[in-house]
Parts: C-alpha cells; structure tokens; sequence
C-alpha cells in the first residue's frame, strides 16, 4: 500500500513538473514551485527505487552532476557566445508571442532576447564543458527581468552602448550581432542580427519577426532607444 502511494506522489509529481515547465508564461512563484517539485521528485524516487541500484546510481549521480555544476570554477564570459546567441535568436522566428511568456511555445520581447541567451549559454557549456554557463543559464531562469530592467543594467548583465532617435536613425556600424535595443520608455526590446536585421517578438503580428532597417511602418523603429550589450560576450 505504501510503495502504491508512492507511485501515485511520483507519477503526479512528475505530471505536475511536465505541465509547469511547458507552461509558457513564467513567474517567480512558478520557479520556485518548479525547483521544489524537482526536489521532492528526487526523495521520492529514492524511496520508490531504492531496491533498484541502477536507478538508484541515477539519482545519486544526477545530485552529484549538479554539485559538480555549482562548484566547479569558471568564467561565464566569452565572445564566442556571440555568435551561439544570434543562432539561437534566429530560432525562435515565427514563435507566437504571448505577454509573460518564455519558451518553445511562446514568448514576448524580453523573453525572447533571455531564451535565446539560455540556449546559447547551455550549448555552449555542452560543447566546451563550461558548468559555469550551465550557472549563468539557471540565475537568467531564476532571476527573470524585464526589458526596462535590461535597459537599466539589472544584475549588471548588460552595457551601454549609445542611444539613439531610432533604430532607422541609427549608425549600426556602432553595434555588433547579439547586441541589444530597448525603447526608452523601457516598453521593448529587440536583438541585432547583423546587416541591419532586427529580430522581435512583435505585439502587433503576434509572432518573432525578422525586420531590415529602415522599416518606416514598424513603430518600434520610429521610437527613441538604448542600445546595450550582454557583459557575456566581452
């Protein structure tokens, strides 16, 4: 009766986790609901399967695996992330956009410029075994930010550059791809694709759009900016 209960806790709890983390919108009571169902999933796996050594060794080596990944040294910088960024902007062309969101499914324009830097800080830290990008992908999950936040150097996670009175006035000789506008007011954010190609989640065509300057009939490129850059690729 009580391994039946436990198998019932742990198929729920591992129902409950699919279904928070396909939920596009994200927010801090989520997270850390998300962080706390992981953590009763592992106890409770361990209970369920603990006359199941391989199994056992999967869940001991997983919490070994991320001990390793928040002790181990390294730098979270590097310029060749620049280019894993611009790669994983691009694919999120054509995802819908929903206010708040932040993933596969969906997302908004902060959300768009903050996946596309998890991605590329996870792929990057595969390819190089870098567990200090694999750190700095979980705080940009963890610590969520705004694009008036970006705007303001939140967390010191970006630069300014130069403002300019918009993106179809703007010397783009200035900015490299990866880089970063906000409207001054803080109400968007775009990312450089190089060639004068902006990329957006755009609220008005309800989708990530890509966008050549001079785009007369794009509001977004007709209003005053900040342009900023990720400390990351420095």
């Amino acid at each position: 009766m009580i391994k039946l209960t436990q198998k019932i806790i742990f198929i729920a709890l591992l129902l409950l986790l699919i279904a928070m983390l396909v939920f596009p919108i994200k927010f801090g009571l989520l997270r850390a609901a998300t962080v706390a169902v992981v953590g009763l999933l592992w106890i409770d796996g361990l209970f369920l399967f603990h006359r199941r050594r391989p199994i056992v060794f999967v869940f001991l080596a997983g919490a070994a695996l991320l001990i390793v990944i928040s002790v181990w040294p390294g730098d979270t910088r590097s310029s060749d992330l620049r280019a894993d960024y611009v790669k994983a902007l691009t694919s999120y062309e054509g995802k819908p956009y929903l206010w708040g969101a932040e993933s596969r499914l969906a997302v908004d324009c902060s959300g768009l410029v903050r996946c596309a830097l998890m991605d590329a800080n996870i792929n990057y830290s595969l390819r190089h075994f870098r567990p200090a990008m694999l750190r700095e992908a979980l705080s940009l999950w963890w610590n969520d930010s705004s694009a008036l936040a970006m705007r303001d150097g939140y967390r010191n996670r970006t630069r300014f550059i130069a403002t300019a009175p918009s993106l179809n006035k703007f010397k783009h000789s200035l900015i490299l791809p990866g880089d970063i506008a906000v409207t001054s007011d803080g109400q968007h954010v775009l990312a450089y694709l190089g060639n004068k190609v902006w990329i957006e989640a755009d609220p008005k065509p309800m989708k990530v759009i890509r966008v050549r300057v001079p785009a007369p009939d794009n509001g977004w490129f007709r209003r005053p900016v900040y342009l900023l850059r990720w400390r990351q690729f420095e």
